[in-house]
This record gives C-alpha cells, sequence and structure tokens, in this order.
C-alpha cells in the first residue's frame, strides 16, 4: 500500500510576511538600540530576524540571573552573543558573570568540602553580634573557632567568611571537613608518602584555611603529631588565616587529644598552646540550632 503524503504548501509570501512581523517585533523591542550599538545593521538584523530574537529573549533572562544560585534555579549558565564569520552571523555562548564568577572562585580551592547550599553564603547576612566577633578576631590576627550547636550556622558563618574576604583570585582557600581529610591523610601516611606531604603543603600553605566539624574525626597519636600539629605550626609561622568549626569547645577537644597510654604529655601540650594562643577563645554562633 502507498503510504499516504502530507503536502503543506506555504508560499513565499507567507515566509516573507512572517519574518516582517519578527522584524517588527525586534523594531519595537526595547532592546534594539543594543543590536545598533553592537554594530548589527537594519539589513543584518532582518536577514537573521531569528537568531536576533533568539538573542533578545535571552538576553532578557539573562539580565535575571544575578548569582549563582539564580544560575542552578533557572538552569543557565550561559548567555548567547552573536558574532560575524564573514558575511554570517552566527550564535556563541559564553558564561554568564555569576558563574564565571563561581568558576574563578572554585578554581582557588585546594579542598572543597562546602556543604551544599553554602557556596554562596552571605556574610552580611549573619548576626550582627557574630559578624563583630569575626571582624575582632580577624583584626587582631587571631584565628576564629566558631562554636554553637549543631545546625547554629557554623560552616555558614565560615563559607561566608571566603565569600566577604576571600574572592581575590591571588588567594587560595582550603575547606576540610576533618573526619573526612584526616582519614584520608592517614591513609596515605601509610600508602603514599609522597602524596601525603603534598596535601599537608597545600593545607599548609593555603591564605584560609576552614576546619570544618573539627574534633569530630577519629583522633590517635599519628593524626595529632602528623597531621593536626605540622599544620597548625605551618600556618602561625606562614601567618595564614585559620577557621574552625566544631560541636565542642576547645578544652574539649584537647581533652579528646590527650591519650592516658602516653608517657609524655608534651604533643598534647603542643596541641593546647596551638589552640588556645592562636585563637583566645570561641566565638558562639548561637546556643540555638537555626534550621
Amino acid at each position: 500500500m502507498e503510504k499516504a503524503r502530507l503536502t503543506i504548501n506555504v508560499s513565499n509570501n507567507e515566509l516573507e510576511d512572517y519574518r516582517k512581523e519578527l522584524y517588527n517585533q525586534i523594531l519595537n523591542d526595547p532592546d534594539y538600540n543594543e543590536l545598533l550599538k553592537q554594530g548589527f545593521s537594519n539589513e543584518e538584523i532582518y536577514k537573521n530576524v531569528t537568531k536576533f530574537l533568539e538573542y533578545l529573549d535571552d538576553l532578557k533572562l539573562s539580565r535575571v540571573i544575578k548569582t549563582y544560585n539564580d544560575c542552578k534555579k533557572f538552569n543557565k549558565f550561559e548567555r548567547i552573543i552573536l558574532v560575524r564569520n564573514g558575511k554570517i552571523i552566527e550564535r556563541s555562548y559564553v558564561p554568564l558573570k555569576p558563574y564565571q564568577d563561581h568558576l574563578d572562585l572554585m578554581s582557588k580551592f585546594v579542598e572543597k568540602d562546602i556543604p551544599e547550599g553554602d557556596e554562596e553564603a552571605d556574610y552580611l547576612s549573619l548576626p550582627k553580634e557574630l559578624k563583630k566577633q569575626i571582624s575582632i578576631k580577624i583584626k587582631n590576627n587571631k584565628w576564629v573557632y566558631l562554636y554553637g550547636n549543631v545546625r547554629s550556622g557554623r560552616s555558614y558563618a565560615a563559607a561566608s567568611l571566603i565569600n566577604r574576604k576571600y574572592k581575590d583570585l591571588a588567594h587560595t582557600i582550603a575547606y576540610i571537613n576533618c573526619p573526612k581529610r584526616f582519614k584520608q591523610l592517614a591513609d596515605l601516611y601509610f600508602k603514599d608518602t609522597g602524596y601525603f606531604n603534598e596535601i599537608i603543603k597545600a593545607y599548609s600553605e593555603a591564605d584560609f584555611l576552614v576546619f570544618d566539624d573539627f574534633g569530630s574525626e577519629f583522633k590517635n597519636g599519628l593524626i595529632r603529631d602528623s597531621i593536626l600539629i605540622p599544620i597548625l605550626k605551618n600556618r602561625i609561622n606562614n601567618k595564614k588565616v585559620t577557621c574552625f568549626t566544631s560541636d565542642f569547645k576547645i578544652d574539649v577537644v584537647c581533652e579528646m587529644y590527650h591519650f592516658k597510654n602516653e608517657t609524655s604529655d608534651q604533643m598534647l601540650i603542643q596541641v593546647i598552646r596551638l589552640l588556645k594562643e592562636n585563637t583566645g577563645s570561641e566565638v558562639l554562633t548561637s546556643e540555638l540550632s537555626l534550621y
């Protein structure tokens, strides 16, 4: 049986009328002058009317996107640009500024364990007293030890400090989850000494380091003496800004690093001195859970 064929006849006049209709939409668009400023002629716009109309629609959506979270919300990370290739107008794509800013920031991380949702943390949204206490620590060249109840915004505050003060491309950042990264380093100590030393060096030299969930890591002499103490000492010597978030006060964490079977307390004394002298005291986020 012969297949049925459907023929749609569209006259050249109808296509031309439709082209004129789209062209008139562009002429009446508030952003029409933007096309002229970019050097496109009316003739080029008319011949490539669908491309220019798509560009204008994309331009309007792009203006709505102000943050990286907006990029994710609209699932839009690039914007259209129109370029000439000889006599042909072609579409090209470039990252939206919020997305490019995000990529630039991420490129600075030597380790990035920031909790999901905290990447765009806003320092200005922190409680006034909390901002004041953090600022005092930074101004006095002290480490920031953020202590508070679970879900009191400690990790958010640490991430917001990165966004507030350390977005400059000259800075490097390490945000480490202590239980995860200390375990990784303890395994590497025996399996790959070269990589172990490379990571210790990266954490030690990062311009800004966050020890997230500090005190919740597994603790033994190796972790204390070959991981924690060397990183802390190196950061002091290099005058690097350091931040801790913890469920535990400093005294409690120090007590956790006291191992009863040891014949000497010298390494424990180092931990106590390094933490207490360089933090001064804890900064309380909240005694209540905020979410």
